[in-house]
């Protein structure tokens, strides 16, 4: 029954511990995931042992689970703060290293991918007032150029109300969870290539 409800990547951990616990006569625990009735993953600690039967006839596994889900939470939670508190800390150390802003727009994103995004980019207005991408890290470097030619297209007139002209003209952030075919409906000239290279760039 255990072995029916345990999430796929973890049943041949718990495989594991049952036989282990059976060769060593030791008892021996392994956490791992269930899929409860509401298709939530539960978090489980689950510990094994052999022992004799009762009517003396032979051996048993015997083992007690104990749902620890709300520490594998607070675990997460404190993975994630530490996280983006090493992000920021070498982020910081990485802008008071060097005037030269270009340089360091491309070692923060180095910090920031994949750590914390899939790819990155930052953009400015030139000397002249129109918009240039200052750095751009991807996770998958064959995406970068893909990536440049698309925020080329799309920032080219600074007065448009959305995404990079916007926040770059008014201060004001703006987020995006997702590009639907709503958000790219709002973008002038958008055609079935660009949205084939949205896709190939990763970017959803």
């Amino acid at each position: 029954f255990l072995l029916n409800h345990t999430h796929p990547d973890d049943r041949e951990k718990l495989v594991a511990a049952f036989q282990n616990a059976r060769k060593s006569q030791r008892e021996l625990g392994a956490e791992h995931r269930v899929i409860d009735s509401r298709k939530n993953e539960v978090w489980l600690h689950t510990g094994v042992r052999l022992a004799r039967r009762s009517d003396e006839s032979g051996y048993e596994i015997r083992g007690l689970s104990v749902n620890i889900t709300k520490i594998k939470e607070a675990e997460e939670v404190l993975r994630k703060n530490k996280a983006r508190s090493d992000f920021l800390a070498e982020a910081s150390l990485a802008l008071s290293e060097s005037l030269e802003m270009e340089a360091v727009f491309a070692r923060v994103g180095k910090i920031a991918v994949p750590r914390l995004a899939d790819w990155y980019s930052i953009s400015a207005f030139d000397e002249n007032g129109r918009i240039k991408s200052l750095s751009v890290v991807h996770s998958d470097q064959g995406k970068i150029e893909d990536i440049k030619r698309l925020l080329e297209r799309y920032t080219n007139d600074p007065q448009i109300d959305l995404g990079i002209p916007n926040v770059l003209r008014t201060g004001k952030s703006e987020l995006y969870p997702s590009f639907s075919q709503d958000f790219l409906g709002k973008l002038d000239q958008v055609s079935p290539n660009d949205l084939a290279a949205l896709e190939k760039a990763g970017i959803r």
